[in-house]
């Protein structure tokens, strides 16, 4: 961050936060809320994680609200003042939460993804099965690494392994490799059921405490 609260460096441009603000009430007109992602494409040459950075500090800026159900944050511009400033009540929340009592993002992790998915048409709260998918890629890459390094070392010599070693580390990396896309390709399936409401998003709630 300059000294100039009204833009943010990064090594390809400056982020104008008037305008990064613009951008999201335009965005905003068409939706209740928006996500980083469904603003990042107006500033392609800025990584969408900076675009999330420049929103808080616009909300540390109070122009506009971040509203945060535990995995994903959405921003908003407060349409009851159209130039921007402190609100208490905006249409993605509904008469269960009393501002008086409680702030945006205090608002419990459950009821927060509840009322996102109901009145954010392209809210997607994830699922158990998708944050399995994603942590068995690691382990997709870390056994074509071996099955990779298993290979070269027994072509080169490099390692001055044996023959022995080099054939293990491939059974390993083979083995490895295909438990973990097996793993993979099971998750991703049950991801697609949850998507369409045919199992449950989250069976097992403490279990996905650990991908956070």
């Amino acid at each position: 961050m300059t000294g100039d609260s009204d833009s943010y460096s990064h090594p390809a441009r400056k982020v104008d936060l008037e305008e990064l603000k613009q951008v999201a009430v335009e965005k905003h007109r068409k939706v209740p809320a928006v996500t980083r992602r469904m603003v990042a494409p107006e500033f392609p040459e800025v990584d969408p994680a900076t675009i999330g950075q420049n929103l808080d500090d616009l909300v540390d800026a109070d122009e506009i609200r971040r509203f945060n159900d535990g995995d994903v944050k959405l921003w908003w511009y407060p349409r009851e003042n159209e130039e921007g400033g402190s609100v208490s009540y905006n249409e993605l929340f509904d008469d269960s939460i009393d501002f008086d009592e409680i702030e945006p993002e205090m608002v419990p992790r459950d009821l927060a993804k509840e009322i996102a998915y109901e009145k954010l048409p392209y809210y997607d709260p994830g699922s158990l099965w998708r944050d399995i998918a994603r942590a068995t890629q690691s382990g997709i890459m870390f056994s074509l690494g071996l099955i990779i390094a298993a290979f070269g070392g027994a072509i080169s010599g490099s390692f001055g392994l044996t023959e022995e070693t080099y054939l293990l580390v491939l059974q390993l990396g083979v083995v490895g490799a295909l438990f973990t896309t097996g793993i993979y390709v099971a998750a991703a399936v049950l991801d697609i059921l949850a998507s369409r409401e045919h199992i449950s998003r989250d069976p097992f709630p403490q279990v996905r405490q650990f991908f956070r």
